[in-house]
């Protein structure tokens, strides 16, 4: 007996029409911007307000750029732009990455002990909240060897800067001024507490967290301090410093942009937002796809053809467009001659970035 096999089609089994599953395309893609928009608002509904603490310099904050920033902080705490819900969903990895990582350690023998605990330097107003302490009795050689525990803080970075940032040097020197701010911070806890060393430990996705050593800094606490003091007296006589020179890196996030003339005065550059699809798919591509260098070309352009966003400076959302000039020195061995020679060229680089990531 020859029996055929029925072909079960997807109208077959479900009993619809081809037709409709546009409709059932939309109703779920609908569904799905309502369940974002209910994310969204549950992190709203966690936004904390503005405070006030004209008191002190929060460690977290040495080792800014720019002194006018730390100066709105304690005179216009109450003035602080709120931070975009973007911002706020990147704020609850960094605290959730900061809990996982203590659990990796405490069930790896290594718990962090004091979680939070307050720091004050009533002589510079500065206080702030360690991430824990790290046990290292009897772990140290002489003359360290008395020493209980020593302050470790736990940062998350983007992973695009992952690689880039294994010794405390790296971090110091990084390119990004939010991240080269993090010895900053470590450093007043060790002065602070008296402790030769500390940990800085940076975690990523999907990254085994890296533990980096740092021997407290004297050089690197003289020149915050100094800062801060600077912002102290500025503090007392309720005036601001002069405005740092531009900066669209450090300009384009701070959160007193609408009290700070400089950013009013300069030229940027209007973007369409219907560019913005183009950008969020380059930013995305950035970390992870193989296209990367397809958009990179038709955005910031190639050596032999600039592209759309080539040499300007603009902010669109949370997207910056940044630009700088660099001189570099090319080495050219000409056949007429045996000793090489030095060609000066002045290019310009342009980057395209997400305000706070890191």
């Amino acid at each position: 007996m020859n029996i055929q096999p029925t072909i079960i089609t997807p109208e077959l089994a479900l009993g619809r029409k081809a037709s409709d599953d546009s409709v059932l395309l939309k109703a779920l893609s609908e569904m799905g911007a309502q369940m974002e928009a209910a994310l969204d608002a549950d992190r709203e509904a966690a936004r904390k307000p503005p405070t006030e603490h004209r008191d002190h310099s929060w460690a977290s904050s040495l080792g800014h750029p720019c002194k006018r920033h730390m100066v709105y902080e304690r005179l216009n705490g109450l003035d602080r732009q709120a931070p975009s819900v973007d911002s706020l969903w990147r704020f609850l990895e960094g605290n959730e990455s900061e809990t996982r990582v203590k659990g990796y350690l405490a069930r790896a023998g290594w718990e962090l002990t004091q979680s939070q605990r307050w720091y004050n330097w009533e002589h510079y107003h500065i206080t702030g909240r360690i991430d824990g302490m790290a046990q290292v009795k009897g772990r140290l050689p002489e003359p360290f060897a008395s020493v209980r525990d020593i302050p470790a803080e736990i940062k998350s970075v983007n992973p695009l800067f992952w690689d880039k940032l294994k010794t405390i040097d790296d971090v110091k020197n990084c390119r990004q001024w939010w991240i080269r701010k993090y010895p900053s911070q470590l450093n007043a806890y060790l002065l602070m507490e008296g402790a030769p060393g500390g940990f800085l430990i940076l975690c990523s996705f999907g990254k085994r967290p890296r533990i980096i050593p740092m021997l407290v800094d004297y050089d690197l606490g003289e020149h915050d301090l100094l800062m801060v003091e600077s912002v102290n007296a500025h503090v007392a006589a309720n005036t601001y410093p002069e405005p740092m020179p531009f900066d669209s890196s450090v300009c384009g996030m701070c959160e007193w942009s609408h009290l700070c003339q400089p950013l009013q005065a300069t030229n940027f550059q209007a973007i369409d937002l219907s560019d913005m699809p183009e950008l969020e798919l380059y930013l995305d591509l950035k970390k992870w796809n193989e296209q990367y260098e397809t958009v990179k070309a038709r955005l910031i352009g190639t050596g032999d053809k600039p592209g759309r966003y080539h040499g300007m400076n603009a902010v669109i959302q949370d997207i910056i467009v940044s630009s700088r000039s660099q001189e570099r020195t090319n080495y050219n061995i000409p056949k007429e001659i045996k000793a090489p020679y030095a060609e000066k060229k002045t290019i310009t680089i342009t980057s395209i970035e997400r305000l706070g990531e890191d």
